[in-house]
């Protein structure tokens, strides 16, 4: 809006008539405006600015003129706006005005009288455009009239080197460009085109009519470019094209809308990158990494299972997504290296596999005996054609193409894996390392099955032994206590026979006194509580006898240890030993087998008894240790004690620091193997001339 708008909108109001528009609304088309506008008062005073002179120049609203457009004190001499109050006349100058941050800006500013009813002037508009840049450019322009034939002449030339340059680059490209025009009709193709398409470039017909010739799907070719008139580009499109005699390819495009001065569509500009190469090293990339993973999971399958069913089928799974075979087989050495064995299949009609000669094969018939045979792999393009002598069974399952890999393991032939097909199929190199490397698991695998199995035998034999060693150990346990417990029921069984011939010599007369009935009562109370004594005698030393698998169940330490002291306890007082017993109160019950921890604590307190001289003294505890994870037995004594030389070997079988005759060095050992198969451990603590310290421990948690 001008001056000249803004008065007639001022004179399209009638003095006295109400503004058809708000002053809101009023103040909202002011600020709409590309110029700057300033109402001022008779003391120009600024009483109204539109928002572009408030940023520009006051945003204080209170500010005059002189202040807000001169930064001064004082009115500027030969005020314009004084003028105008003056006469009432518009007028137009050109001044120079200094914005809010300390800039000089030229202005051309007209001052537009508003008068009241009177026919005075009451207000002033002050409409300012900014000619700075016009003022700047008609000097500049004055300033090199000169220079324009110069510029202009320097101006062609940089536009005929540009295009020097530009048919430098599009000539030399190795990406195709195709220039067309705003129909899509090829007017030129640089010689990365030519040779990509395959047209010959010195022949006359070597550009195609339109550019969707060369897209291999017209809808794709739409779609594109619907895209680029859209945007106005495209950039890095994948998609399939085509050349000479219909040879597709995959290509990478970019494409840019031309157009001139006006706006108006002019052509497009095509590059074109060629991804065959790129798609095939892609493809090879994916293989390897595909054959990689399936390698790496079979190398986890082996290492972490025994079993060689799982192995094989994981086996058989990977190659067949790995190589898109659709037949795999695996065969498997028997134990005299003479005969293969099916271990695994896949893909196979259950008539071929059925075939005796499928399922068994002696080394060096047919391909597959022959591979096994001489520990190389064999590939063969046709089967029908092979030099086979199961040609009948391969005709009629329809196999075309197989590969026999040797399953080797340190250099041994283990087994063969044969991957075949039902449709034409060669196998590269690549395919071959692939399926080496899977021999070579498998290989593994095998082995580890095998030392496995060994050592799972080997471990059987080992417990047999094991148990039978403890066998001996308590019969040979048995014989040092006969003695003793033979005393020890001879006792009791001699006093039960004096009793007896007490009681016939008292019913012998013919009248019985009271007195003697009470005797009788007496004897009877004595003679039964010494068979019991007998009795439990026998018992613990049958428990104690019996032979029994390991049996684990939640047992009392105390109780195992007061029954151990049962036994031995009659040996001890003969040697007039001192045994103290501990147990702490709350100690948690332990899974064991009861026959088998009494057995290792009796050896123990054997031991000690045997190293203990008379008068000396034994101590036994139990209590709970390691934040109660486990339960420490410990027998202490006061004996001849073990040499630091020999508490090394103190747990061998048949190493012995008694006298001969003594021990034949089988209880540690025995000792030893019972706490083992329990998941705890025994540790000896021992100085010579003071006694020795055995702890057992075991854990209270179940292993």
């Amino acid at each position: 809006m001008n001056g000249e708008s803004i008065i007639n909108f001022r004179r399209s109001i009638r003095p006295g008539e109400r503004s058809p528009v708000s002053r809101e609304g009023h103040e909202t088309l002011l600020d709409s405006l590309t110029t700057y506008l300033v109402i001022l008062n008779r003391d120009l005073k600024i009483v109204f600015s539109n928002n572009l002179f408030r940023q520009r120049f006051a945003p204080d609203p209170d500010n005059f003129c002189y202040q807000a457009w001169k930064d001064r004190d004082e009115v500027c001499p030969g005020c314009p706006a004084r003028k105008t109050f003056a006469d009432g006349r518009s007028r137009q100058v050109e001044t120079c005005a200094i914005d809010k941050h300390g800039n000089p800006r030229e202005f051309l500013v007209e001052f537009i009288p508003i008068k009241n009813e009177c026919g005075d002037v009451s207000y002033i508009i002050e409409v300012a455009t900014d000619i700075t840049k016009r003022k700047y450019l008609a000097r500049e322009i004055r300033g090199k009239a000169g220079q324009i034939e110069k510029l202009t002449a320097e101006r062609i030339l940089e536009l005929q080197d540009s295009e020097a340059r530009y048919r430098t680059i599009f000539e030399r490209s190795a990406d195709a460009i195709v220039l067309t025009d705003s129909s899509f009709r090829i007017i030129d193709m640089n010689p990365a085109a030519l040779k990509l398409f395959g047209f010959d470039s010195h022949h006359p017909n070597r550009v195609s009519e339109n550019l969707k010739s060369l897209f291999a799907d017209e809808g794709e070719f739409h779609s594109l470019v619907e895209c680029m008139k859209r945007n106005g580009f495209i950039r890095d499109v994948e998609t399939a094209m085509k050349g000479l005699n219909n040879v597709r390819f995959h290509a990478l495009i970019t494409g840019n809308l031309l157009s001139n001065g006006s706006g108006e569509i002019t052509g497009y500009a095509t590059f074109i990158r060629d991804l065959s190469e790129q798609k095939k090293i892609e493809a090879s990339l994916k293989q390897a990494n595909t054959e990689l993973r399936a390698l790496n999971s079979i190398a986890k399958t082996v290492g972490g299972s025994l079993n060689l069913n799982d192995i094989l089928n994981d086996v058989i799974d990977n190659v067949k997504d790995t190589l898109q075979a659709d037949s795999v087989r695996i065969y498997l050495l028997d134990d005299e290296k003479e005969s293969l064995y099916l271990a695994a299949h896949t893909g196979l009609s259950e008539e071929f596999i059925s075939r005796p000669h499928i399922k068994f094969r002696r080394v060096g018939e047919g391909l597959l005996g022959k591979a096994a045979e001489e520990g190389k792999a064999i590939i063969v393009e046709d089967l029908r054609k092979a030099p086979t002598p199961f040609k009948k069974a391969v005709f009629k399952e329809d196999l075309q193409a197989a590969v026999y890999i040797p399953l080797t393991s340190k250099g041994n032939v283990l087994g063969i894996l044969c991957v075949s097909t039902h449709y034409p199929h060669k196998f590269t190199m690549k395919h071959m390392e692939f399926l080496t490397g899977i021999g070579v698991q498998i290989g593994m695998a095998v082995e580890n099955a095998n030392l496995y199995a060994e050592t799972e035998r080997a471990y059987k034999q080992l417990q047999i032994a094991q148990d039978q060693l403890i066998r001996s150990e308590k019969l040979v346990s048995l014989g040092k206590l006969a003695a003793t417990i033979a005393h020890e029921i001879n006792n009791p069984l001699s006093a039960v026979i004096t009793y007896i011939k007490l009681m016939t010599k008292i019913f012998k007369q013919e009248f019985v006194p009271v007195e003697k009935i009470r005797d009788v009562r007496k004897f009877l109370g004595i003679m039964e509580s010494e068979t019991v004594r007998c009795a439990n005698i026998v018992k613990d030393l049958l428990a104690f006898s019996r032979q029994s698998a390991l049996d684990k169940k939640l047992n009392d330490i105390g109780e195992i240890i007061d029954r151990a002291l049962a036994i031995i306890g009659h040996e001890l007082n003969l040697k007039e030993i001192n045994v103290t017993k501990k147990i702490s109160p709350g100690l948690p019950r332990v899974p064991c087998d009861f026959q088998q921890i009494q057995q290792a604590v009796l050896n123990l307190l054997s031991n000690a008894s045997e190293a203990t001289t008379k008068n000396g003294h034994i101590v036994i505890e139990a209590k709970p240790v390691n934040n109660d994870r486990e339960v420490e037995i410990m027998v202490e004594d006061d004996g001849v004690g073990i040499s630091p030389d020999d508490i090394p070997f103190v747990f061998e079988p048949f190493f012995t620091t008694k006298k001969e005759g003594k021990g034949v060095g089988l209880g540690l050992a025995v000792v030893y193997g019972i706490i083992k198969k329990h998941g705890g451990r025994i540790e000896v603590d021992s100085e010579p001339g003071k006694g020795t310290i055995f702890r057992i421990y075991l854990p209270v948690e179940d292993i």
